[in-house]
């Protein structure tokens, strides 16, 4: 009769430290609205900083990034986090008032979890002109 209060009793402790594991996960993982627009370039998405653990403990920006101007010029998104520099560019190259939906990350390497990034949307003016730009305030987690 022990054993069984015994079982009992771990299972429902095993049970309630899943749940509330799994609710500190949820509320970690919450996305945040992200809006950036600069001449010939709009952003429109999110950003969530991931667990450790999980997208190399990162920082998310799923959205769409869209050619608003149709000049032959293409548009980006990247970002960046605490210590590094910015990523690898998603581009709409497309130059027609076009829109491209991605899901995108950037993060530290080593799986290091990190506490604030920024997003960055711009427009490719190609290699003679600067590009015009938009970046996102400091994101924390």
């Amino acid at each position: 009769m022990k054993s069984l209060f015994k079982r009992g009793a771990f299972v429902a402790v095993t049970t309630a430290a899943c749940l509330a594991v799994g609710t500190v996960v949820a509320v970690a993982a919450t996305s945040h609205p992200l809006t950036l627009s600069t001449t010939g370039v709009k952003f429109s998405g999110s950003y969530v900083f991931y667990a450790s653990g999980t997208n190399d403990g990162g920082l998310g920006y799923p959205g769409n990034i869209c050619d608003t101007s149709a000049d032959g010029n293409s548009v980006f998104v990247h970002a960046k986090v605490e210590g590094y520099g910015y990523g690898s560019k998603t581009y709409d190259k497309k130059g027609n008032s076009s829109c491209q939906s991605e899901n995108m990350y950037s993060y530290a390497p080593g799986d290091l979890y990190v506490n604030y990034g920024w997003v960055q949307a711009c427009q490719d003016r190609g290699t003679l002109v600067s590009d015009l730009c938009k970046a996102s305030d400091k994101l924390e987690r």
